[in-house]
C-alpha cells in the first residue's frame, strides 16, 4: 500500500520516457482489464520498435491504473504491482539501449520480460471479491473420458477458484448418465464403463464445488445426432401451425402441451431421485424461435379463446393489434406454467434447497417477445432463484448496456449470474475486462460458457487476478454472505491502517471499529428468519458514519463501493420478501400498436432566403423559421421512444435545409464504428439519423442519407450506395446531445424546388444503447425502406 518510494521517484527522475498523470484521470474509474502486446514477427528492427512503443503505451496504462488505484488504497496486492511495474520500466530502457545498439535479440529479451512483468501488474490490479458465483458450464462433449481425467479437471477448476459446475446433463434429447426410463444415454458417453454425472458429483463433494445441472428443457432435437425423445412421443412436437413449412425440422417438444411439460418434469425428477445436485439450469426454457406459432399452441389457444367469446380467432393473427397481445401473453404463460409448476415440485422435495435458475436471452424484446422467456415474471414470483443472461461479447463495453436492460436502469433487484461467452472472445484476456464491469455493478458473479471454448491457459491468470480468493455463492446464506464481506473489508482497513502513509489514522480505525460492530450485530441474528430491513438499518447508520470520518475523497469513494454490494445483495432479498406475500400479475408485452402511429404524417417546408451555415451547430436565427418535426416513435409504433429529437426542415432554390438536434442523456454510449464514406455499420452499431426523399410521384427511387455522430456519411439511389450526391452535412457535440445540419441538392434527385412541390420523405434516429434502437417520424412498421409509409412534404 506504500507510496513510491524515494528509490522509486530516483528512478523516475532518470526515464527516458516521463509520464504525467492528470488528476482527472487518477479520479476515473479504475480498469481492470489485462492488455496485451501482440509479438510481431519475424525479429527485425522495424517490427521490434514497433512492439516496443506499444509496450510504452501499455507502461503508461498500467501506470495510470497503479496510480488510481493506490489513491484508493484498493484492495489488491498493489505493492507487488509495483515491484513488477518497476522491473517492466527497466526492461523496457534497456530494450530501448539495446534497440539503439542493434543488438536485437537481446533487446527481444527485455521486451518479453517487460510484457510479463506488466501483465502480472495487472492481475494484480484487478479486484477479488468473496462472495461471488464462479461457474464452469461443462458442455457434454468436453467432459474427460476417464475418472482419472474427471479428477483432474475439477482439481484445476478448484485450484483456480471456481465454485459451482453446470455440467450438461440433458442435451439434443440424450442424458449423459445411463439407464433413463425416458430417453437414451449420449453415445459418446455411452461405453465409458462408469457413470459420467456420479462420477463428477462425487469428486466436487471432496473439493466443496457445487453442481447444478445444465438442462436443455424443450429443445430436444440437434440436426445431424439421433431423435431418442421425439421417437417415443412423436405427437408432442413443435411444428408449423399452417403445415406448409415441410422444411422444417422439429427440435422442441410444444411448450403448450402439458404432456411435454409431465415428460420434461419426469426426467428431472428421475435425476434429482439419483444425483444429489444443488439445483438445476434451465435452458431452452422457451420456444423455438423457428416455429413461435406452432400447431398445438395454436390449436389450444382458438380452442380457449372459443370458450371465452364464442368464436375461433383469425387463423392469421395480425401483429400489433390487442388479439395479437392476448396471443402472445398466452404462450408466454405456456413456458411460465412450466417454471412455475417445476418450481413447486422442488419446493420440500429435500431437506436442502433445490435450486432453479434460467439460462435466458438478454432483452425483454428478444428474450421475451421473440421466444416468450419472460424471465423478470419468474423472478418477480420468486419461481427462479436466479436469472443467467447469455451475455456474448468479446467487448466489455457491451455488458454495461446489456446490464442496464436487464435491471431496467438499475431498478429491479434480481440475483443475475451472467453468462460470459468464451467463444465470442477475441483473446483470453477479454474476460478480465468483463469480470471488472460485473463487479463494478455489483453482480452476483458469473459463469463462463463453455469449458470447450475456454483457453485453459488462462486457469494461473484468473487464480492470480480476480479469482486469487475463495469465494461463497451469494445464493445460499446471505447472513454469511455479509458477514463474509465485513470481514474481508475489516482484513483491508487493518492492512491500510497498518501503512505509515495511512489517511487518518484515527478516523480510519474508528471507522473499522464501527464496521466490524456491524458484523456482530449480523452475528446476533438468527440465521432462519430475518428481514432486509433488519440487515439494512444497521448498514444504512454505518454509511451515515462513513460520511463524517474525515478521509480522502477516493478512499471513502473504495469503501463506499465496497458496502454498496452489501447493499445490492440486501435488497434483493427485500424484493424476494415482497414477491413471497402474492402472486404478482405479468407485465403486457408492448406488442400493441398505437393508433395515431397508422396515419401518414405531413409537414409544410417554408422557403428561407438566407441559407444556414453548414458548420453543425444550430443557431436560433438560422432555423427560427424552420418547420419543426419529431421523431417520436419506436418504428413498430408500440411506444413511445422518450428521447426528443427534433427536425427541422426550410429550403431554398437549390437546396433543402435539415437539422437534426438530438437529445442524448448517455452520451458516453453514443457509439460511431462507421469511419469511412458508406460503411455499413453506420446502420448495425451506430448512432445515426436517417433520411428518406424521393419525389411524390416516384417514391420506389428514394434517395438514403445517413450519417453517424462523427459526420461519417453514407448515401444512395434505389438501395446503389456507388451513388455519391454533392450534399454537405456537419455535426457537433451541443449541451446533453448532439447536432447535424444538411443541405441536400434538390435538383440532383430531380426535385424542381419551388412552392407547391411534394416529396415523400422519412426521418430516422438510430440509437443502439436502446433494446429498440430504431426511431421515426413515420412509423414503417417493419422496414425504413417502405416507401409507402414516407410522409408528405409541401414546399411552400
Amino acid at each position: 500500500m506504500s507510496k513510491l518510494s524515494h528509490w522509486r521517484k530516483l528512478l523516475l527522475s532518470v526515464i527516458l520516457w516521463p509520464i504525467a498523470i492528470s488528476t482527472q484521470a487518477a479520479q476515473e474509474p479504475v480498469d481492470q482489464s489485462v492488455y496485451r502486446v501482440r509479438r510481431s514477427e519475424p525479429l527485425n528492427p522495424e517490427n521490434l520498435t514497433k512492439d516496443y512503443l506499444q509496450a510504452k503505451n501499455l507502461f503508461n496504462n498500467v501506470t495510470l491504473r497503479l496510480k488510481q488505484s493506490q489513491d484508493r488504497w484498493r484492495d489488491a496486492p498493489l505493492g507487488r504491482a509495483e515491484i513488477d511495474q518497476v522491473i517492466a520500466q527497466l526492461a523496457l530502457i534497456n530494450t530501448e539501449f539495446l534497440l539503439n545498439r542493434q543488438d536485437l535479440e537481446a533487446a527481444s529479451k527485455d521486451l518479453d520480460l517487460a510484457l510479463t512483468r506488466l501483465r502480472n501488474a495487472q492481475l494484480s490490479l484487478t479486484l477479488s471479491r468473496p462472495v461471488e458465483m464462479r461457474g464452469m458450464f461443462l458442455d457434454a462433449g468436453s467432459l474427460p473420458k476417464s475418472q482419472e481425467g474427471i479428477s483432474q479437471l475439477l482439481d484445476q477448476l478448484q485450484d483456480t477458484g471456481f465454485n459451482t459446475l453446470y455440467p450438461e446433463v440433458f442435451r439434443r434429447g440424450y442424458a449423459i448418465y445411463p439407464n433413463s426410463r425416458f430417453t437414451d444415454q449420449d453415445p459418446e458417453l455411452k461405453n465409458l464403463g462408469f457413470d459420467p454425472l456420479w462420477e463428477l458429483i462425487r469428486e466436487s463433494q471432496k473439493r466443496n464445488l457445487r453442481v447444478i445441472p445444465w438442462v436443455w428443457t424443450f429443445r430436444v432435437r440437434s440436426p445431424g445426432f439421433g431423435n431418442p425423445i421425439l421417437n417415443r412421443v412423436p405427437a408432442l412436437a413443435s411444428m408449423p401451425a399452417d403445415m406448409e413449412d415441410t422444411k422444417s425440422v422439429p427440435r422442441f417438444l410444444s411448450a403448450a402441451a402439458p404432456e411435454s411439460r409431465e415428460y420434461v418434469f419426469n426426467l428431472f425428477q428421475e435425476m434429482l431421485d439419483r444425483y444429489p445436485v444443488q439445483g438445476i439450469l434451465l435452458d431452452y426454457i422457451r420456444y423455438d424461435e423457428a416455429i413461435p406459432e406452432d400447431a398445438i399452441s395454436a390449436t389450444r389457444f382458438r380452442q380457449e379463446y372459443f370458450k371465452k367469446h364464442g368464436e375461433f380467432p383469425p387463423l392469421k393473427i395480425a401483429k400489433g393489434t390487442p388479439l395479437f397481445q392476448e396471443w402472445q401473453l398466452w404462450r408466454e404463460e405456456q413456458v411460465n406454467a412450466t417454471v412455475r409448476k417445476l418450481k413447486q415440485n422442488l419446493r420440500g422435495y429435500r431437506k436442502e434447497r433445490v435450486l432453479l435458475g434460467g439460462s435466458v436471452f438478454r432483452s425483454e424484446s428478444y428474450s421475451r417477445l421473440t421466444k416468450m422467456q419472460n424471465w423478470r415474471h419468474w423472478a418477480d414470483n420468486n419461481w427462479i432463484d436466479f436469472a443467467s443472461s447469455m451475455f456474448y461479447t468479446p467487448d466489455k463495453k457491451d455488458l454495461n448496456l446489456w446490464l442496464d436492460w436487464e435491471t431496467n436502469g438499475g431498478k429491479r433487484q434480481d440475483m443475475l449470474y451472467p453468462v460470459l461467452g468464451a467463444h465470442r472472445f477475441e483473446s483470453p484476456e477479454d474476460i478480465f475486462g468483463q469480470i471488472g464491469v460485473l463487479q463494478d455493478l455489483n453482480t452476483g458473479g458469473l459463469s463462463i460458457f463453455a469449458l470447450a471454448h475456454f483457453k485453459k491457459e488462462s486457469l494461473p491468470d484468473l487464480k492470480q487476478g480476480p479469482f486469487r480468493k475463495p469465494a461463497l455463492v451469494p445464493h445460499e446464506d446471505l447472513l454469511l454472505d455479509l458477514r463474509t464481506l465485513l470481514t474481508d473489508m475489516g482484513q483491508w482497513l487493518y492492512r491500510v491502517s497498518e501503512d505509515p502513509q495511512a489517511p487518518a489514522p484515527e478516523a480510519l480505525n474508528s471507522f473499522r471499529s464501527q464496521l466490524l460492530s456491524l458484523k456482530t450485530t449480523y452475528d446476533k441474528i438468527p440465521g432462519k428468519s430475518y428481514s432486509a430491513l433488519q440487515l439494512q438499518t444497521p448498514l444504512d447508520e454505518l454509511l451515515q458514519e462513513l460520511e463524517k470520518k474525515p478521509l480522502p475523497a477516493l478512499f471513502k469513494q473504495e469503501i463506499k463501493d465496497r458496502l454498496s454490494y452489501l447493499e445490492k445483495l440486501i435488497a434483493i432479498k427485500a424484493r424476494q420478501e415482497i414477491s413471497a406475500k402474492g402472486y404478482t400479475p405479468s407485465t403486457l408485452p408492448s406488442v400493441v400498436v398505437i393508433p395515431a402511429t397508422r396515419q401518414i404524417p405531413s409537414a409544410k417546408v417554408p422557403w428561407t432566403p438566407a441559407p444556414p451555415i453548414i458548420d453543425g451547430h444550430l443557431d436560433a436565427g438560422e432555423w427560427q423559421d424552420a418547420t419543426e418535426i419529431k421523431i417520436k416513435y419506436w418504428y413498430n409504433g408500440y411506444s413511445e421512444n422518450g428521447i426528443n429529437t427534433s427536425v427541422f426542415l426550410s429550403y431554398d432554390r437549390d437546396n433543402l435545409y435539415l437539422a437534426f438536434d438530438n437529445e442524448e442523456p448517455n452520451l458516453d454510449r453514443v457509439s460511431a464504428e462507421a469511419n469511412s464514406a458508406d460503411d455499413k455499420r453506420i446502420f448495425s452499431a451506430d448512432d445515426a439519423v436517417e433520411i428518406m426523399l424521393a419525389p411524390n410521384q416516384q417514391k420506389q427511387k428514394y434517395f438514403h442519407f445517413a450519417l453517424n455522430s462523427k459526420n461519417t456519411r453514407y448515401d444512395a439511389r434505389v438501395g446503389d450506395s456507388s451513388w455519391n450526391g454533392s450534399w454537405k452535412s456537419a455535426v457537433a457535440p451541443h449541451g446533453e446531445g448532439w447536432q447535424v445540419e444538411m443541405a441536400i441538392p434538390l435538383r440532383e434527385l430531380g426535385i424542381n424546388p419551388q412552392k407547391g412541390i411534394e416529396l415523400a420523405g422519412n426521418f430516422f434516429r438510430n440509437r443502439f444503447q436502446e433494446v429498440t434502437p430504431f426511431a421515426a417520424w413515420s412509423v414503417p412498421f417493419e422496414n425504413y425502406h417502405t416507401p409507402a409509409r414516407f410522409g408528405r412534404l409541401f414546399l411552400d
